[in-house]
């Protein structure tokens, strides 16, 4: 813009930016931004109604990285106050404010509340958040800020410690000291109107809850950071003493380190909290499985978060008010009489689980095993079942309780596996499915029997898969032995399928390969060479050697190598292939170069041309990738 342009723009401020139609959205996007970065002030100084506009809209004010000097700080601090400046929360990083000692800082952060309550002598703030967090610069929370606080914030409700680091360092006397900071006793009695006023309460790490808390009768919202050194007696008397709290209904408990992954967490007493209508372990780990017993009592429930932590369906379906769940996975109980009732591990489920009536949606980092994943009744509520970024792509996994003798998946599995992709293709939203036989030899899990004289098939429980998600675009199998007709079910029947990946030791008849082709959208085709070596063998055959000694015959290996340049000549696939071999067999890529070309497959460097690179995987063997140059 030129300069008599900018000059033009900024002496019709009046008559543009003043517009009330444009100034509405304006303060809208700055307002409750925090702080003032250097393109909102830009933007303020264009104009006094914009900026006295956005000082008067902000509602989080953040004093984080401000001005460089104690004087500066302050004058920016009353002029916010002038302007009409009224944050009803306020986040002050202490160890940033510009002072030398951390008494200085102390006092300089009370006289930022006393400017900014300006000439009232009050803010109408009702939540503080107070920090030092990864800053090498020391500084405390002191008896002058916390004066500064009961003068000047009569209406707090609301109180952030949790970002204090080495709070019992900086303090005399800890934690238990916050009182005192108030001006009142240890034990909370003469704060008022501070803590036994607050609603909202965050605590920085500790091992013990502070005499203080009992104070905290309005407390309905508690967040606590507990020391992964803190004994697990003392934990389960942690939970007893909040079950006192009258009004307390929000928990969130964060477990450092070592803790969050302990299996032996005091879960029993969190039978204490009849009153909370919200928990979360928001770092529990996958070695603490939660019980029934655990939360019985807890019928006011409505949103619990275990993390990643596996969850016993009757505990889940004891939540009558429940409306919202994250969880690892869910358990069929395992203790007295349940197992019977939910069905054990084979035949179809005798009991069927209903889902709290509420419950509207279920979040989990693995799908349960897919016999309870059928026994589930969702209620009239119900809305989506999700994965959790900790899970991946969801997996759909086929036990060794599945398989008959030979191998073979059995008829009430397959019943199961059916029944559970329904479930899935009406409430995960998910586009990706992994399918693992739960195996980790060589041995490949067999179809189905129908009945007799009737030869093994994948084909019903794929199609049912197929048919339940028609926007399923990743296909994952893993440890299956595949027919040519399994093979022309997944052609036919996966139309929006972009990747498909047969994992060793998934197996297919090398002649059924070019069938993929016909799939319309696949772009990316992933598979093993020993998958094809092997795609004749009978399913509970191990491959030819053991462990990491598989191995092929020459003639297996090069009807194998065939087969893929048939996909590309006789199927016409114009998708990418990676193809891994789990021996480093010297002379494959060049014996596939020479296939692909004898099919009157063009290999160059150009665009358009094809090409094939081979990648060394370690232990693992190697990788041969056809794909556009």
């Amino acid at each position: 813009m030129a300069q008599g342009d900018a000059a033009a723009v900024l002496s019709s401020s009046s008559s543009i930016l003043c517009n009330p139609d444009l100034l509405a959205p304006i303060v809208r996007v700055l307002k409750g931004s925090g702080y003032v970065a250097e393109n909102e002030r830009n933007l303020r100084a264009v104009c006094t109604d914009i900026r006295d506009a956005y000082d008067q809209g902000i509602e989080r004010l953040r004093l984080e990285y401000g001005p460089k000097t104690a004087e500066e700080l302050l004058s920016f601090c009353s002029r916010l106050a002038e302007r009409g400046c009224r944050p009803k929360s306020i986040s002050i990083r202490l160890s940033r404010l510009p002072a030398e000692d951390v008494d200085s800082k102390d006092e300089l952060a009370a006289q930022v509340l006393v400017a900014l309550a300006g000439s009232s002598g009050v803010l109408p703030t009702t939540a503080l958040h107070l920090s030092n967090r990864y800053e090498s610069e020391q500084a405390r929370f002191g008896p002058a800020l916390g004066r500064a606080i009961v003068a000047t914030m009569p209406n707090l409700k609301g109180l952030d410690l949790s970002d204090l680091d080495n709070w019992d360092y900086e303090v005399e006397g800890g934690l238990q000291a916050l009182p005192t900071l108030f001006g009142g006793g240890e034990d909370g009695e003469g704060t008022l109107p501070v803590l036994s006023s607050l609603t909202t309460l965050s605590l920085p790490m500790l091992d013990s809850l502070p005499p203080f808390l009992t104070a905290c009768k309005q407390l309905q919202e508690l967040s606590l950071d507990i020391d992964d050194e803190t004994e697990m007696e003392a934990m389960g008397s942690m939970f007893q003493q909040l079950g006192e709290l009258p009004s307390l209904r929000s928990l969130h408990v964060y477990l450092n380190d070592s803790l969050s992954q302990a299996a032996d967490l005091p879960m029993e007493f969190l039978t204490c909290l009849t009153n909370l209508t919200e928990l979360d372990f928001s770092s529990l780990w996958d070695q603490q499985e939660v019980h029934a017993s655990d939360l019985a009592g807890l019928t006011g429930l409505a949103n619990l978060n275990f993390n990643v932590a596996p969850v016993s369906v009757e505990a889940l379906c004891g939540l009558s008010a429940l409306t919202s769940v994250t969880m690892g996975t869910l358990f069929t109980p395992r203790d007295g009489g349940s197992d019977e009732d939910a069905g054990g591990v084979s035949g179809n489920p005798s009991r069927r689980w209903a889902l709290p009536p509420g419950l509207q949606d279920m979040s989990v980092s693995e799908l349960p095993e897919h016999r309870l994943l059928t026994a589930l009744q969702p209620g009239p509520a119900f809305r989506e079942l999700l994965i959790t970024e900790q899970g991946g792509v969801p997996a759909l996994g086929v036990g060794k309780e599945d398989v008959d003798g030979e191998g073979r998946l059995l008829p009430s599995a397959e019943a199961s596996m059916i029944e559970a992709a329904r479930f899935l293709g009406r409430w995960l939203k998910d586009e990706s499915l992994h399918v693992p036989f739960g195996s980790r030899n060589p041995s490949r899990l067999g179809g189905c029997v129908a009945g007799p004289g009737q030869p093994p098939s994948h084909s019903r429980w794929l199609a049912a898969v197929a048919e339940a998600n028609p926007r399923l675009s990743h296909l994952q199998l893993e440890g299956i032995a595949l027919s040519a007709e399994d093979v022309e079910t997944i052609a036919a029947r996966f139309t929006s399928l972009k990747e498909l990946h047969l994992l060793w030791p998934t197996t297919l008849p090398p002649a059924a390969l070019p069938l993929l082709a016909r799939m319309p959208q696949l772009q990316r085709l992933a598979l093993s060479v020993f998958g094809l070596c092997h795609g004749t063998a009978h399913p509970g055959e191990a491959a030819e050697g053991q462990g990491d000694q598989l191995s092929a015959s020459e003639e297996r290996l090069g009807e194998a190598l065939g087969a893929l340049a048939r996909l590309y000549s006789e199927g016409g696939y114009g998708g990418s292939l990676c193809v891994q071999h789990h021996e480093r067999c010297e002379g494959a890529e060049g014996r596939l170069r020479g296939l692909l070309v004898a099919a009157g497959v063009e290999l160059g460097e150009g665009p358009s041309d094809w090409a094939v690179k081979r990648t060394i995987l370690m232990d693992f063997g190697e990788a041969l990738y056809v794909h556009r140059a």
